[in-house]
């Protein structure tokens, strides 16, 4: 009997997903939110019958994302953290949610507590992200309906196609740790954990045009400028390398 449940919630589970994917996959979000009632109509149909998949809540979430509804985007990804606290997707959406929401300093004491969690499959169930409630109900009046997370969308759909996603995201939270230090005001932490990650990702190129936005941000264009030419560099090297004349 247990099995079968297993399988019977993995088929729900998979079965919603899919739908899903067919209607928001790729989709500016204009047309997701044109599509969001029926979105909403897959996921709680299969959320009735299993309600602790993690997939299907931050499926909610997402949904909630796009349509600028803040408050119950956090709920559905509180809720999706609870149930699978080590995932690294989850762990970035909520990064950058806190963000979105002016709360870089929140961000980086989620991510001081979540961080201990990525890449350990045991002992999932003991994180609890109840100590982020009392940033639930902030809100803030001149930011109705901004919240569109262009990060998280491409980042998700570039994910779903080369199905690194949790691989993509434990880099990308990285990233996002660097953001929320210098957003709280942190100059030198900032600058330290980028020149780290320079040094770690000095040959993945995606990585490198992310610190290259950072060095910017951070108004350090000498650094951002030299980072660019050993980036540029290094691909021009490597078309040598394989089109030899």
């Amino acid at each position: 009997i247990g099995n079968r449940m297993i399988i019977s919630k993995l088929i729900i589970e998979t079965t919603a997903s899919i739908r899903l994917s067919f209607l928001i996959h790729n989709q500016p979000s204009k047309v997701i939110r044109e599509r969001c009632d029926e979105c909403f109509k897959i996921i709680n149909n299969a959320l009735e019958k299993c309600p602790d998949s993690f997939q299907l809540h931050y499926n909610l979430a997402y949904i909630y994302a796009i349509l600028g509804n803040k408050d119950e985007c956090y709920k559905s990804l509180q809720k999706s953290l609870q149930l699978k606290p080590n995932d690294s997707r989850l762990i970035l959406f909520m990064m950058r949610l806190l963000r979105s929401r002016k709360q870089p300093r929140a961000a980086l004491a989620f991510y001081a507590k979540a961080k201990k969690l990525i890449n350990i499959p045991k002992n999932q169930n003991e994180f609890n992200c109840s100590y982020l409630t009392s940033h639930s109900n902030s809100k803030d009046p001149k930011d109705k309906n901004s919240f569109l997370l262009e990060d998280e969308i491409n980042y998700r759909n570039i994910s779903s196609r080369n199905g690194n996603g949790n691989q993509d995201a434990r880099k990308l939270v990285e990233i996002e740790e660097i953001f929320a230090t210098y957003e709280s005001n942190l100059n030198p932490e900032a600058k330290e954990l980028t020149d780290k990650a320079k040094l770690k990702y000095k040959n993945d190129d995606n990585m490198t045009s992310l610190l290259i936005r950072i060095e910017l941000m951070m108004n350090s264009g000498k650094e951002a400028t030299e980072l660019f030419r050993n980036w540029i560099g290094r691909n021009n090297e490597e078309d040598i390398i394989n089109n030899p004349a």
